[in-house]
């Protein structure tokens, strides 16, 4: 099941949405503890609150994944009536639904990580430093792994990545929440 769900995915579709969730998690964890409460939350909220980020996020990403079948099968449609030919029906397939779960579990199954350094009985600001080092660790492979679908150095494509998770550190350090 693992195999299917890996190749049911478009690299590039999945590569943006991984990422985009990876930034998502950095600017939560960070900026969590100064933004939803007043007062300094504890770990437990903070957790609460990345958790039930990362399930939405990955549900949304889901839906994303078969809005993008719809859209794709509405221009095939539109193609075939312009052309005076048969309309496909509009109609969703199996692989449209393992798609959407492949979207969820890719998305979901990368940000968990992130979340390890607040179960370590650690201080609160290390667990966040460490948080976001395993999230721009992590963007630091997905650029690498997914640049074996181009023919880009692997080495330059993962610190591309790296960069923009540091990117959304800085971003975060400046407007003063973390």
């Amino acid at each position: 099941m693992l195999h299917r769900l890996a190749n049911t995915l478009d690299a590039g579709h999945s590569l943006l949405e991984i990422v985009f969730a990876l930034i998502m998690i950095i600017g939560t964890t960070s900026a969590a503890r100064y933004a939803f409460w007043q007062e300094q939350p504890s770990r437990e909220e903070i957790v609460t609150a990345t958790v039930l980020l990362i399930l939405a996020w990955a549900a949304i990403d889901a839906l994303f994944t078969v809005l993008s079948a719809v859209f794709q099968l509405g221009r095939e449609r539109l193609a075939a009536r312009t052309a005076g030919g048969p309309v496909p029906p509009l109609r969703l397939t199996a692989a449209d639904g393992w798609a959407a779960l492949a979207s969820f579990c890719a998305t979901s199954v990368v940000l968990w990580p992130a979340l390890i350094p607040f179960a370590l009985p650690i201080g609160d600001n290390l667990a966040l430093w460490l948080s976001n080092a395993i999230a721009i660790v992590a963007l630091w492979w997905i650029g690498w792994f997914w640049a074996r679908w181009t023919d880009f150095p692997r080495w330059l494509c993962g610190l591309a990545l790296a960069g923009v998770g540091l990117l959304a550190v800085a971003v975060t350090l400046l407007l003063g929440v973390a």
